[in-house]
């Protein structure tokens, strides 16, 4: 059916003709990863003309506090000057206008004279200059005050910083330049590319006090990354003082660590950035005192990285009940971090709690990688699961339930839950990482029809026709000494049926 050529809402599924369009303009657009482009089309942040042949022109935006800003704008060479993008950018202001915002923001470099040109003919002015990354070029921030609005409101747009900035301490320091290890990694969710453009990450100077206290080898690779690190804190050494003093009164001293991370907090303190990032239960259990005493908002890394992915997709943090009763899954939020971080009530018995919270923070560093729900029965916590697409896999890194009267009930139903979620997803099996269940889990999971394979818990749940041949390719080791016969309970509730000793089918 021909299209027409109205500007439409451009939805997720529409992310590789944007990109298609954005690598043709790549020498004025620049590069933006897939994921953070979905990011905004999730947040219905992308409109498009399209015509038969396919996208013809697009704009990405993105609501802030005070304005929208105008990510991409972009039309295809052969419909310039056809009105398209002056009917692209009345589309964006009327998105700023049901917003509740007054003011439309964007930057360009000054040497494209032909779209800076566009901006100033369409009402915009330019109010700010930078250096840009190309060096010698400049790059400009236009801003566009919008009919109706307050006078005040493109002032506040001007002066607002869209980045969230935060300080990491030296663990976190240390562990982004680390080679590949759960540790690691999860510090290195804070790199993520959804992250890019959002957060800014500071070092302050005490780092290189920790740095020093390392051996030779390693002293001069962290020196080196630090010295190149793109943001150094600067702070006010003489309003310090006072700052340390405080700060002993609520965190432990007498180690040189001790005094380092007191050091490293009141440079935070007297600094224009608000948010200390760190892994260190002793601080984190004292945030609160911290917030009160000094004005700083400390933080674990997957806190700060859940709350800006809650952000930027909302939708996908949205309940959804389970019909019939009063069950619903619900993405873990912002909120939600710290509260799972500190509490037992998910552990198994005799278990470790910093076995836990390792598999948790590993998921929750990486939200774009691990969807991380929990299960709540009448506003109460009753089970977790973590979970993750892998070609034909469905991958579970958690699978328990809260402890109490209902603890064997809601294991089970989290355990057939990964099934029914495999089914709906079309995947063929399921995975279970050992080491992110709980051990009463584990006697649920084998009563559902799970394997052991390896350092996981497999179990076959196939939604469509294929040989038991194709079969066994796709489960892999672990089930090439079933006979058709184990595979077939395996399987359940399918059922194998032979045509032949060669081809059976399900």
């Amino acid at each position: 059916m021909p299209r027409d050529s109205n500007v439409e809402v451009l939805s997720p599924d529409d992310a590789n003709d944007v990109e298609a369009l954005r690598a043709a303009s790549n020498d004025t657009l620049g590069f933006m990863a897939l994921s953070v482009m979905k990011g905004y089309l999730r947040q219905r942040g992308g409109i498009g003309i399209w015509g038969d042949e396919g996208l013809r022109a697009y704009a990405l935006f993105a609501a802030h506090r005070h304005h929208v800003r105008l990510i991409h704008l972009c039309v295809i060479d052969q419909y310039r000057r056809s009105g398209y993008a002056g009917r692209l950018l009345q589309a964006v202001v009327g998105a700023a206008k049901e917003r509740g915002v007054g003011t439309v923001k964007l930057t360009c470099r000054r040497d494209y004279t032909a779209a800076n040109a566009f901006w100033r003919g369409h009402g915009f002015i330019p109010l700010r200059e930078a250096a840009a990354k190309t060096s010698g070029a400049r790059l400009m921030t236009w801003y566009l005050g919008i009919d109706g609005a307050a006078q005040q409101d493109i002032f506040l747009s001007v002066t607002s910083d869209d980045k969230v900035k935060a300080v990491i301490d030296a663990q976190i320091f240390f562990q982004l330049h680390a080679s590949e290890s759960d540790e690691a990694s999860i510090a290195k969710g804070l790199q993520a590319d959804f992250l890019a453009g959002t957060l800014e990450l500071y070092i302050a100077k005490e780092v290189f006090n920790e740095i020093d206290r390392a051996e030779l080898e390693q002293r001069t690779r962290s020196r080196d990354f630090a010295l190149a690190f793109p943001h150094q804190l600067n702070h006010s050494a003489d309003k310090m003082p006072p700052v340390v003093e405080r700060l002993k009164g609520v965190l432990p001293t007498g180690r040189d660590s001790d005094e380092s991370d007191i050091r490293q907090l009141a440079m935070t303190a007297t600094s224009d950035v608000s948010i200390f990032l760190t892994r260190d239960e002793r601080i984190l259990s004292r945030a609160t005192q911290i917030k009160r005493t000094v004005s700083v908002n400390v933080m674990h890394p997957d806190e700060l990285i859940v709350r800006l992915d809650q952000f930027t997709d909302r939708e996908a943090y949205h309940p959804v009940a389970v019909s019939g009763s009063n069950l619903g899954w619900r993405r873990v939020g912002g909120d939600d971090v710290a509260k799972f971080r500190s509490g037992d009530d998910l552990l198994g018995p005799h278990e470790r709690k910093w076995r836990f919270k390792n598999q948790l923070d590993k998921a929750l560093s990486h939200p774009k990688i691990w969807r991380t729900e929990a299960l709540w029965s009448d506003g109460a916590l009753v089970a977790l699961r973590s979970l993750r697409s892998d070609g034909c896999r469905l991958v579970a890194a958690l699978c328990r339930a809260s402890r109490g009267r209902t603890q064997e009930m809601f294991t089970e139903y989290a355990a057939a839950s990964l099934i029914h979620e495999a089914v709906t997803r079309g995947a063929l099996a399921v995975e279970v990482e050992l080491h992110g269940v709980a051990p009463e889990a584990i006697k649920q999971l084998v009563r559902l029809g799970f394997v052991s394979v390896g350092d996981k818990l497999v179990r076959m749940c196939p939604a469509a026709v294929m040989s038991e041949f194709e079969l066994r390719e796709v489960a892999g080791a672990g089930f090439d000494s079933m006979d058709s016969e184990e595979l077939e309970k395996q399987c359940s509730p399918v059922v194998l049926r032979t045509r032949d000793k060669t081809n059976t089918m399900i």
